[in-house]
């Protein structure tokens, strides 16, 4: 006898995916109007993940009639590809149509009440994926690649369980990822465990330094590339409650390859398996890739760094309560990015964030990535969403580029988030961002993300990530530059740096240095204190043609010192970093 469905959890399973087959790489709409007005064409199957009688595909002989005829033992698939999945059990398991049917359900939900936006599901076969994907796994366990894996497992499985907060590797205290009770939506307390192997063992043994060093922990996530049994799963967790009093969660390789299966993105920046791109959307990106290098464009400009000579600052990294004494190159940065780390830069002001980040920016699009440089106070005051902030931006309204074209392209392609002025933020901004930024962190899992601030008491929210600070320039870096910017000449002006104390030390700062450049160039006497250099900088500025007519005229005549002063006191007592044009005057 058969355990089939009712007609009423028909209607459910298929409502809950919208009427779409949740097959990923079909996504098929299933209903839709017959000739007669009163009828409608039905081409899905409320299909059971395990079989609905014994000899069935997937059949679970331990699950009772109630179980297999219950709306969580089914999936909707149109016609086609629910013959597909029973023709071929071995392939198509109990855990890849769970997982198929989690991440259809998912999406429709995202969806649900608001305003069709068209997300492209790339020509991504799912099998032949599938048949990658398992090689890629093979290789880790093979090469004992656990770091990579542990990056992997951790960016997928917070796309299930967004709470989950990455941790800094070799430091995790055995939670590779984790959820505080209070941030959590279901209030549990959760730890994610990655590994290369899959034995009782080493699951006990993570979940024993678990529980030692977070004893709000009710849930253990393991997540490892090697297969696990039901059965062996189930004899893993009733072990791990008895002796600790946690509920498991094993996520394995059939979970692992299915999920992957669903996210090109991953695929091709961690994997490296090609995706195929259907030609509208590859114009698409191209469009998206050519206003992000315009923005990149107009920061170097609006910053008066074209022509200039850029130094690649070198960066030590933080740990909590000091330096660790590592020092990393720019490209660190960039590889950690380009693998969805997220990334804090601090620097007082002068020694390079913004540069640096343009530097990145540049690097990322030079490599056919997409890089989107962010005003982080801008953004905040926008009131809009990332997306809708973004392609207001003239570069993209100018390409016709709007919120969704980048929902689409983020769909498809790895992208780099990196935003400045962090520590620019007022009170109130501060509070909007940080919230801001949460969300970016849950809604752009597979992102590389960079912030850029001053050392602030108040830390950008994203938990694990790599911390790093930019050190100062060395004589050799210092002499580099000069050689690019003054040729022949470099050598007198080094020469003048170190044999002056302060102005060695000031010009460790790549934006004094800059400075104390041009006025050299100009043939101005040199200052040796940081205020007499930015003096300087700032009368060899008002003397330019741009600014030297309406310095001369009323009511700045004579008196744009005072003016900068009140300016500066008027912001202090606002608790503020910007004023508008009004205030101003």
């Amino acid at each position: 006898m058969r355990d089939d469905f009712p007609e009423s959890i028909k209607r459910v399973l298929a409502a809950r995916v919208g009427y779409f087959c949740s097959k990923p790489d079909c996504r098929a709409l299933t209903s839709g109007p017959q000739k007669d007005p009163s009828k409608s064409v039905n081409v899905g199957v409320a299909a059971h993940i395990t079989a609905a009688s014994p000899g069935g595909p997937r059949y679970d002989p331990q699950m009772s009639p109630e179980e297999r005829s219950a709306p969580t033992n089914g999936i909707w698939l149109c016609q086609n590809c629910a013959k597909k999945v029973d023709n071929d059990p071995n392939r198509f398991s109990a855990e890849m149509l769970i997982q198929w049917k989690h991440d259809a359900e998912l999406e429709v939900d995202k969806r649900v009440g608001k305003a069709a936006v068209s997300v492209a599901v790339p020509a991504f076969d799912v099998e032949v994926a599938a048949r990658d994907i398992d090689k890629a796994l093979d290789e880790m366990i093979a090469s004992e690649e656990w770091l990579p894996f542990q990056r992997l497992a951790t960016r997928l499985i917070q796309q299930r369980y967004p709470d989950l907060i990455a941790s800094e590797p070799k430091k995790d205290r055995g939670a590779d990822a984790r959820a505080i009770v209070s941030l959590a939506a279901d209030a549990q307390g959760k730890v994610l465990a990655c590994s290369l192997t899959a034995s009782l063992d080493k699951v006990m043994r993570d979940a024993k330094e678990v529980r030692d060093h977070f004893p709000d922990v009710k849930v253990l996530i393991v997540a490892t590339p090697r297969r696990v049994s039901n059965q062996t799963a189930e004899n893993w967790s009733k072990k791990l409650r008895q002796s600790y009093g946690f509920d498991l969660v094993v996520i394995s390789r059939e979970d692992i390859v299915a999920s992957l299966s669903r996210n090109p993105v991953i695929c091709k920046t961690m994997l490296g398996i090609p995706v195929e791109i259907a030609p509208d959307i590859s114009e698409l990106i191209g469009k998206v890739a050519r206003a992000s290098c315009e923005v990149t464009a107009g920061w170097f400009a609006h910053r008066r760094l074209a022509g200039q000579p850029l130094v690649d600052l070198r960066a030590v990294e933080l740990e909590q309560g000091g330096r660790t004494g590592e020092v990393l190159g720019s490209g660190v940065i960039f590889d950690e990015l380009m693998v969805g780390r997220r990334v804090v830069i601090e620097a007082p002001a002068g020694r390079g964030k913004t540069t640096t980040l343009i530097q990145l920016a540049k690097r990322i699009g030079d490599s056919n990535g997409l890089a989107l440089l962010i005003d982080l106070p801008e953004w905040a005051k926008s009131g809009c969403s990332l997306l809708d902030f973004i392609a207001g931006t003239s570069p993209f309204t100018r390409s016709a580029i709007d919120a969704g074209s980048l929902a689409r392209v983020a769909n498809i392609e790895h992208l780099t988030l990196l935003f400045n002025g962090w520590n620019e933020l007022s009170e109130t901004a501060a509070d909007i961002a940080e919230t801001g930024l949460r969300a970016v962190d849950r809604e752009f899992a597979t992102a590389g993300i960079l912030v850029a601030t001053r050392a602030h008491s108040i830390r950008p929210p994203f938990r694990g990530a790599l911390r790093v600070a930019l050190l100062p320039l060395t004589r050799g870096e210092r002499a580099g530059y000069l050689r690019a910017a003054l040729g022949e000449r470099a050598q007198e002006l080094d020469l003048a740096l170190t044999e002056n104390r302060a102005l060695d030390e000031l010009t460790s700062t790549p934006f004094v240095l800059r400075e104390v450049t041009k006025l050299f160039s100009a043939g101005r006497a040199l200052p040796t204190t940081k205020m007499g250099i930015l003096q300087s900088v700032v009368q060899l500025l008002e003397e330019t043609t741009e600014h030297h007519n309406e310095l001369r005229r009323e009511p700045l005549s004579g008196n744009s010192t005072a003016y900068l002063s009140a300016l500066s006191l008027e912001l202090t007592a606002r608790g503020d970093v910007t004023i508008s044009e009004t205030g101003a005057r």
